[in-house]
């Protein structure tokens, strides 16, 4: 009986090992997979570097019978290029495949060619259902949001647009509308999201600001709210700022006070930081795409780059002053009953007879 029960430990012994061995080799694999599936989709733009070993080749011919940790261990013997920049994303075999996006087909365990297309195209289809069932009965919640934050800060009274329901409702839809990979962009409603938490903060702040004997508005409160709100899509503090100034400013009755300016400024910083340390996407970024280069920049290449901010300033400014012109000169050709503002008056005159447009009823073209 010994005996016997001394072979079938070492039998299990030998069976444990077997499973320790095949779950290695498959994490191996799957981790080369991903890392190969990777490099073809998001290196393809750039030129191959032969001298670059990535995480799976260079343990290609190394011992497999060892547990899930040796995997770990395997990461600081990689040599990786200096002045190579890799992005998590692109270098799958250099990290715990923990951290990597798992496909849905691989997830259910699911096999065959139109298996993948179906679950994608169905599940997209319920979750775009669901963001439709959540606006159905907040009717606030819908669209971008913008024209609403813009109406508001310039003093008409939308309360139903930034209510505490709006706002759940609102992110909920947000949240269900970009899981389904619907054709939209989160930036609108991001800046509705900031401004209604700008409102429903309104309360507790005001009371601070007014035992402090500087009152604040809700106005100035959407303002930071909203500056935030295009931050955290954007993953730029000042592109919030440089919104809050330039699109909800001017349209503020009492203008945008420099104090609110530098708390916009604040709150994007913030709302940048926190997106930062919180790693939804598990990227290692602000935001989930983003342009990845394989190698630094050199500083010689800061002068054309400064060149080519300074001509894009230029063309702009040169932009909006021949607008201004063009728009001068339409209004004089519509005071003059013109049909084109852009042809000669003898002409225009003549493309009328032939038209045959009635004096007094010609519209610029």
């Amino acid at each position: 009986n010994y005996r016997r029960r001394m072979l079938l430990a070492a039998r299990d012994s030998e069976v444990k090992k077997a499973r320790a061995h095949s779950r290695s080799q498959h994490l191996h694999d799957q981790v080369g997979a991903d890392a190969a599936s990777v490099r073809s989709h998001m290196s393809h733009l750039f030129e191959p570097d032969p001298t670059e070993r990535w995480g799976e080749e260079s343990s290609s011919g190394r011992n497999l019978n060892t547990h899930f940790s040796s995997l770990a261990a395997e990461v600081t013997e990689v040599a990786v290029n200096e002045g190579v920049v890799q992005t998590q994303s692109e270098s799958a075999g250099n990290f715990d495949p923990v951290y990597e996006w798992v496909p849905w087909e691989r997830a259910l365990m699911a096999r065959g060619r139109l298996t993948a297309p179906i679950i994608y195209v169905v599940g997209s289809a319920l979750i775009a259902c669901c963001a439709a069932l959540v606006t159905w009965n907040n009717i606030a919640a819908k669209g971008s949001g913008i024209p609403e934050v813009q109406a508001s800060i310039a003093g008409y009274a939308i309360p139903r647009s930034f209510k505490l329901r709006t706002l759940v409702a609102k992110v909920l839809a947000l949240s269900f509308s970009v899981g389904a990979g619907l054709a939209l962009g989160k930036e609108g409603p991001m800046i509705h999201i900031g401004a209604c938490w700008g409102v429903v903060l309104y309360m507790p702040i005001s009371r601070l600001g007014q035992q402090s004997g500087n009152p604040i508005a809700e106005t100035d409160l959407m303002c930071v709210g909203a500056a935030a709100g295009i931050a955290s899509a954007f993953g730029a503090p000042l592109a919030g700022v440089i919104f809050a100034v330039e699109e909800l400013g001017p349209i503020m009755p009492s203008g945008l006070k420099y104090s609110t300016m530098l708390c916009a400024f604040a709150s994007a910083v913030v709302a940048s930081l926190a997106l930062k340390w919180l790693d939804i996407t598990h990227s290692q970024r602000l935001t989930l795409f983003e342009v990845d280069y394989k190698q630094t920049w050199a500083p010689w290449e800061a002068v054309p780059f400064a060149f080519l901010g300074v001509m894009g300033g230029v063309l702009g400014g040169v932009f909006v002053l021949a607008n201004e012109a063009v728009h001068k000169r339409r209004l004089r050709a519509q005071a003059e009953g013109r049909l084109c503002w852009f042809l000669p008056q003898n002409i225009d005159r003549a493309l009328q007879r032939l038209l045959r447009v009635p004096p007094g009823a010609s519209r610029i073209m």
